[in-house]
């Protein structure tokens, strides 16, 4: 059985920002469990 790696906070707001996401924020936190929104603006057609 695979295990899923558990992330500082900083890594995973990492994660998303290098994937090309902004406003990263956290909207949940119970125990090891997180909740982030994040926007990831459109890209403009052609590129």
């Amino acid at each position: 059985m695979m295990k899923l790696p558990v992330l500082p906070p900083e890594e995973d707001e990492d994660i998303l920002r290098r994937a090309g996401f902004i406003d990263v924020e956290l909207f949940y936190a119970a125990l090891t469990f997180k909740g982030r929104l994040a926007c990831k603006p459109a890209r403009e057609e052609g590129t």
